[in-house]
């Protein structure tokens, strides 16, 4: 249930971002994917230098080098994939697995 949610959440987040570039499209007259940490550094700043700075001194420096590779990728990409991932794990044990070991 709760993987449904998140999965429903981000693909939101992933049409949210694809609203975003497109006005933005319309004010600079070219189409350009944001990035993650883009979006987020205009959201709330501190919040994103807060979590480099967490990362980095109190848990394990080379985690926020995969990190900051993600901040740098579309996020309507990255949003859509982690939509669709979250959707796939929380779609529950109905379907083919119930029917497999059934006794007739």
């Amino acid at each position: 249930m709760l993987a449904r949610l998140l999965g429903y959440l981000f693909l939101f987040a992933a049409i949210a971002s694809l609203a975003f570039d497109l006005l933005a499209w319309s004010t600079r007259g070219s189409f350009r994917l944001s990035e993650v940490g883009d979006l987020w550094a205009k959201i709330d700043r501190p919040s994103l230098n807060l979590v480099q700075a967490v990362i980095e001194r109190h848990i394990w420096p080379p985690l926020w080098d995969g990190l900051f590779w993600v901040l740098l990728q579309p996020a309507l990409v990255v949003f859509l994939v982690l939509g669709l991932v979250f959707l796939l794990l929380g779609r529950g044990g109905s379907g083919r697995r119930d029917g497999v070991f059934k006794k007739s």
